[in-house]
C-alpha cells in the first residue's frame, strides 16, 4: 500500500488467483471512504504473494509509477508496472513484465527501491526453499530493463531451507543493507550485504570465505578482511582486488589478530573462550565473491614467523602442529 496524492492510496492484492490493484481515499482523521476509486487487474492468469513499490512521479501529468512483484504462472517470480494518477485513476494497461527468477520458483518477494537511482532489490523464496536476491533496473517511464542486474542466495540449502522465508530488505546506510527472514526451525536471521550503484553485489560482511557457525569467520571483499571471534568482529583495509591474498586469523585466548599478506594489521585484547557447539557447521565460500585456495586451521594461534612462512612459500605444506 502506498500514498498516490494528497487522501488518495493504492493497494495492490491477489484474490481468487489474479493480481488487482485498487485506489481508495483515506482521510487525515483515518477514516476511509467505503467507495473504491478505481481497480484494475494486472494479473489474470496466476498472482500471489504480491509486493508494492513506487518507482518515479511526473507532475505535468499528475502520474505516478509503480511496480508489483509477485508470484506468478508456473510460480516464477515477476515484476509489473503499472500508472496511477494523481486522482486515483487507473491506466487500464500495464506498462511492463519482466520474470526475475531462474525459471524455476519465486515466491514470497519484497521489493525496495535502493539509494541508487533506478536500481530496485527482490529478496524472494527461490529453488530449492533458499533464499535469493536479485537486482532489476526499472526507468521513471514504468520501463524495466530485460534482464536482471546481480542476483545472489542468501540462505543455504538443506538446513537454512524454509517455505516461510518472509523475507524483509531493508536500507542500512550507504551502500549496505540487509534482509530478515525467517530461517530454519522459525528463528529469526538479518544478513547485510554490500550493492554498487550499478546494482551488484560486493562480499557479506560476516559471510563467506571460512565459517564456523557461531564461533569465528574471515572473510573478504574486494578491498578489506573482516574476522570474527565469537561476537567481536575486527577488521582492516588492505585487500587488493583482482589478485591472490593471504588472510590470516589467530587467536591465543587473550588476544585476536588479523593478517594480510604476511602482516599483522590489527589486533584486538580479547579473553573468552571460543564458543562451538556440536550443532555448528563449518563452511568454505557460503556467499563469498572470489576464489579461495590453501585453506588451513590448526589447533593453536600460529606465530608472527609461521604466518609469513605460509605467505612466502604458499606451494609448502605447513606441519606445524596441524589439526585440520
Amino acid at each position: 500500500m502506498y500514498k498516490i496524492f494528497d487522501t488518495n492510496y493504492v493497494i495492490a492484492y491477489s484474490r481468487s488467483d489474479s493480481g488487482y490493484v485498487k485506489t481508495i481515499k483515506i482521510e487525515d482523521n483515518g477514516s476511509i471512504d467505503k467507495t473504491v476509486i478505481d481497480g484494475f487487474m494486472f494479473e489474470s492468469n496466476r498472482c500471489f504473494e504480491s509486493d508494492l513499490v513506487y518507482v518515479s512521479s511526473n507532475p505535468s501529468d499528475e502520474s505516478n509509477i509503480y511496480a508489483i512483484a509477485y508470484r506468478g504462472v508456473i510460480d516464477n517470480g515477476y515484476i509489473t508496472t503499472i500508472e496511477v494518477k494523481n486522482n486515483g485513476s487507473i491506466t487500464n494497461n500495464t506498462i511492463d513484465n519482466l520474470k526475475f527468477d531462474p525459471s524455476i520458483y519465486g515466491g514470497q518477494p519484497n521489493i525496495i527501491a535502493t539509494n541508487f537511482p533506478n536500481i530496485f532489490a527482490v529478496a524472494y523464496l527461490g529453488p530449492k526453499q533458499a533464499g535469493y536476491l536479485t537486482t532489476i533496473k526499472i526507468f521513471n517511464n514504468g520501463s524495466i530493463l530485460n534482464n536482471t542486474i546481480d542476483t545472489i542466495q542468501f540462505t543455504r540449502e538443506g538446513k537454512d531451507s524454509n517455505l516461510e522465508l518472509e523475507p524483509a530488505i531493508i536500507h542500512i546506510e550507504g551502500d549496505i543493507y540487509g534482509i530478515a527472514y525467517k530461517g530454519h526451525a522459525g528463528q529469526g536471521f538479518l544478513v547485510d550485504f554490500s550493492m554498487n550503484e550499478s546494482g551488484g553485489f560486493g562480499a557479506t560482511e560476516g559471510y563467506g570465505g571460512i565459517v564456523k557457525d557461531n564461533s569465528y569467520y574471515l572473510t573478504v571483499n574486494k578491498t578489506m578482511a573482516f574476522a570474527n571471534i565469537n561476537n567481536i568482529t575486527i577488521n582492516s583495509t588492505g585487500i587488493t582486488a583482482n589478485i591472490w591474498n593471504h588472510v590470516a586469523l589467530t587467536y591465543d585466548g587473550s588476544e585476536i589478530c588479523l593478517y594480510i599478506n604476511g602482516i599483522k594489521t590489527i589486533d584486538y585484547a580479547y579473553n573468552k573462550k571460543i564458543y562451538f557447539s556440536a550443532d555448528d557447521e563449518l563452511y568454505f565460500g557460503w556467499l563469498y565473491l572470489g576464489g579461495l585456495d590453501e585453506i588451513a586451521i590448526y589447533n593453536y594461534a600460529l606465530t608472527p614467523n609461521e604466518i609469513e612462512s605460509h605467505y612466502n612459500n604458499p606451494e609448502i605444506l605447513h606441519n606445524f602442529d596441524c589439526d585440520n
